[in-house]
């Protein structure tokens, strides 16, 4: 039972590098645990076995970390605002569903997710990331 929770975290982990490494352009902020609660993700590095985060402090320092460290604030689907709502709709609607523009549209509305740092890979319950809707923390570091 413990190896295959060990399996399954791993499993997770993974995939929140994936999803982070597509983050990285829209600069989404993580917490460095017992280091700083709020920075922004800048480059994560996978050329040894030790991943890696560098991440840029409020303070404009860069400084680098074990990646088992970093948690981003993404926003629960459900916390979508009724403007957000409106706006992913027009996305599931606006090239159709068939063939490669159904492609395209799925495309489209998973680019939005990432931008807009909504959690659609189910993080926040995992205990992988920190749920950011009661805070203001894109607009406080640039």
């Amino acid at each position: 039972m413990i190896q295959e929770h060990k399996d399954l975290l791993h499993i997770h982990k993974d995939l929140l590098l994936k999803d982070l490494s597509a983050r990285l352009p829209y600069k989404v902020k993580v917490e460095i645990k017992n280091v700083c609660k709020i920075c922004t993700l800048e480059e994560i590095d996978c050329s040894d076995e030790e991943m890696s985060v560098a991440v840029k402090h409020e303070n404009g320092e860069l400084a680098g970390y074990d990646f088992d460290l970093a948690k981003p604030y993404l926003f629960p689907l459900e916390s979508m605002t009724e403007e957000q709502e409106k706006e992913f709709a027009l996305l599931q609607t606006s090239l159709g569903n068939e063939g490669f523009l159904y492609v395209w549209n799925c495309v489209n509305m998973m680019k939005w997710l990432i931008e807009n740092n909504f959690d659609y890979n189910g993080f926040i319950p995992r205990g992988l990331a920190n749920d950011a809707t009661s805070k203001d923390i894109y607009k406080l570091v640039k």
